[in-house]
């Protein structure tokens, strides 16, 4: 099932070292986007969290730096929508 799906790939990218880019806050510090490159692959991917509680941690393959920056940023403005996973 999907959370069964979730929670794996959680543990799989928690063995997998990365290391932060950069960090976006929306004005109240209720969101946070976290951006990071996996450095095995050089694959970027951000956590998405709300109220310090992870939401979702998204992929970006084949995505530039600037791409992946601009879908942090936008989740913080609430021009991206990142629901949480169930």
């Amino acid at each position: 099932n999907k959370s069964t799906r979730s929670q794996l790939a959680l543990l799989w990218r928690a063995m997998m070292p990365s290391k932060i880019i950069s960090k976006f806050w929306d004005p109240d510090h209720t969101k946070m986007a976290v951006v990071h490159v996996d450095t095995k692959t050089c694959a970027y991917f951000v956590e998405f969290y709300v109220n310090d509680k992870l939401l979702e941690t998204r992929d970006f393959p084949c995505k530039s730096l600037y791409y992946v920056e601009d879908a942090a940023e936008n989740y913080t403005m609430g021009l991206l929508d990142v629901s949480e996973a169930t």
